[in-house]
């Protein structure tokens, strides 16, 4: 899916081009390259309480770094899920899977995970 879908997705560069980093063919620094899907409603409820920072937003995105265009089925994605609390340290969770794990687990296949 992400395959499809990748090449119409903006691109954010963290930093400015330093001398002596590897650039990508796009003049990307590769240890910058961070992609970001993130799920929501039809209503944007997720984004619109995490801009307004409600007690309790919540995000859950599929995120990976590196080359985005070259991916393989080994391509470690993560699926993250984020709680934002106003008086105290957010919380983050997440687990990884390989990139061709992706599809069956979103279409609800049962996964041996390792870690």
């Amino acid at each position: 899916i992400i395959d499809q879908i990748i090449k119409y997705l903006p691109i954010y560069v963290y930093g400015l081009n330093e001398e002596n980093q590897v650039l990508n063919d796009n003049n990307l620094l590769l240890s910058q390259q961070i992609s970001s899907i993130y799920f929501d409603n039809n209503n944007l409820k997720c984004y619109e309480s995490r801009i307004s920072k409600d007690e309790g937003a919540r995000i859950v995105r599929l995120r990976w770094y590196g080359n985005n265009i070259k991916m393989d089925n080994k391509t470690t994605i993560f699926i993250e899920r984020k709680l934002h609390h106003k008086n105290k340290e957010s919380l983050k969770q997440r687990f990884k899977l390989n990139y061709d794990e992706c599809g069956p687990f979103f279409k609800g296949k049962s996964l041996n995970f390792t870690e």
